[in-house]
């Protein structure tokens, strides 16, 4: 599970390399993760906080014709992606809600060490997010965790078919007290947002892209997908 800062609301910035597109995303549309309006800065770019980038909107390297890819770069010296990923839109929820998040991912060949160690490569996840008590929300849980979830959901280096991954399951009714940014301690309060990210997993000089397509995110779907 990734961390984050705490927010009241995703940040929108403006700097950095991007790629503009010239249409909208479809309307209507159920599905909550659609690239790249769902992602970045919400407007078609890609891009995550200020400064120098490593993940591009990527227009030839597609699994759909027509649907760009996400590509993430390794870190550099320069950029501020150190979890090295993208994030989506902060979407209210509550206990008992169900999501459901799939996405298609493919890898560079990387080292020997990178393309060995089963808990790096490409993988989409969801953190969870609940009041702090002072207007602002903090990160109290997220999915997968640990261990077999993460190896689970990785589409390790190497890989270079695109490989589906999905995760679905139910807001839990757990009380958090913990804020897992700062250690904080919290008012117990119940999960009231969530976000869907990708991230690239590697050591941070370890090279090789990353690539996510078609993107998909339900809340409390009526249909199967």
């Amino acid at each position: 599970m990734k961390l984050a800062l705490n927010f009241m609301f995703p940040n929108i910035y403006q700097a950095g390399v991007a790629v503009q597109l010239a249409f909208a995303k479809p309307s209507p549309d159920l599905n909550l993760a659609v690239i790249p309006y769902d992602w970045g800065d919400y407007a078609g770019n890609i891009i995550y906080n200020g400064g120098p980038q490593i993940c591009f909107l990527d227009p030839n390297v597609v699994r759909t014709l027509g649907k760009p890819s996400v590509r993430l770069e390794p870190h550099t010296v320069n950029d501020l992606n150190f979890a090295g990923e993208v994030n989506g839109k902060w979407y209210p929820t509550k206990p008992g809600d169900r999501w459901f998040a799939k996405c298609w991912m493919k890898t560079d060949n990387s080292t020997p060490a990178e393309n060995a160690d089963v808990y790096h490569g490409a993988r989409i996840g969801i953190d969870f997010y609940a009041p702090k008590g002072d207007g602002t929300i903090c990160i109290v849980d997220g999915y997968p965790h640990d261990g077999q979830e993460h190896i689970d959901g990785m589409v390790r280096w190497n890989t270079p078919n695109w490989t589906l991954r999905t995760w679905n399951s139910i807001i839990p009714s757990t009380l958090y007290t913990k804020n897992l940014s700062t250690g904080e301690t919290i008012p117990a309060t119940p999960i009231t947002h969530f976000v869907l990210w990708m991230q690239r997993m590697a050591n941070i000089d370890s090279p090789g892209n990353a690539w996510f397509a078609d993107a998909e995110l339900y809340l409390n779907p009526t249909t199967a997908h």
